[in-house]
């Protein structure tokens, strides 16, 4: 079993210190993929010793985007780091809209109909084809507002980018949350293969 990286978000307990802080359904959802998920630490001069033997990085969902300085900060050379070292990319939700800053785009407000499951059209080498997919994000990626190294492989209805990628980098980012299920789980398990192929 491979063992990968994902980052956390952070939030505030009851008293207001900091805490890093993965979903469950992080774990669960890549244990069942033969996966071993181990979580980043927000803490940018950790990642030397945290990204050793990993075969995938994961920047996941949870908080807006550039709202926790730290794991912002940690987010950005964790990138670097991975993409350096050829170690294949998956960005989920907050995750896209990261790498698609990161590489020059820029970010606009979510439609109110990215709230709940909603059709996409995916691009293939022949003919589109579709899907469904969850969503729960406030910011969203727009065409117009792509990186320019990255592609559109997966677009909404109302126009809002639901999957991006770099062939080159290895690096695949999605819109939706994988883990969290409830949606046609054939597009995930295509994403997947993908990664898998990357980390021959």
């Amino acid at each position: 079993m491979k063992k990968i990286l994902l980052t956390q978000k952070q939030i505030k307990d009851k008293n207001g210190a900091t805490c890093d802080c993965l979903e469950k359904n992080y774990i669960d959802y890549f244990g069942d993929h033969r996966f071993i998920p181990v979580p980043m630490p927000n803490n940018p001069m950790a990642f030397k010793e945290m990204i050793k033997d990993k075969s995938l990085v994961v920047f996941t969902g949870g908080s807006d985007p550039f709202k926790d300085c730290m794991r912002s900060l940690t987010e950005n050379v964790l990138l670097g780091a991975a993409i350096k070292l050829g170690i294949p990319v998956l960005g989920i939700c907050r995750g896209l809209q990261f790498i698609n800053h990161y590489y020059g785009g820029c970010l606009a407000k979510t439609p109110e109909t990215h709230k709940k499951l909603h059709r996409i059209v995916i691009n293939s080498d022949t003919l589109p084809f579709e899907g469904n997919v969850n969503s729960f994000h406030d910011f969203c990626v727009k065409p117009q507002t792509v990186a320019v190294d990255l592609s559109v492989f997966a677009k909404s209805d109302d126009d809002v980018v639901e999957g991006l990628y770099w062939s080159e980098n290895k690096v695949i980012a999605v819109q939706w949350h994988p883990e969290r299920g409830g949606m046609d789980e054939w597009i995930n398990d295509n994403i997947l293969n993908v990664l898998k192929e990357w980390m021959k």
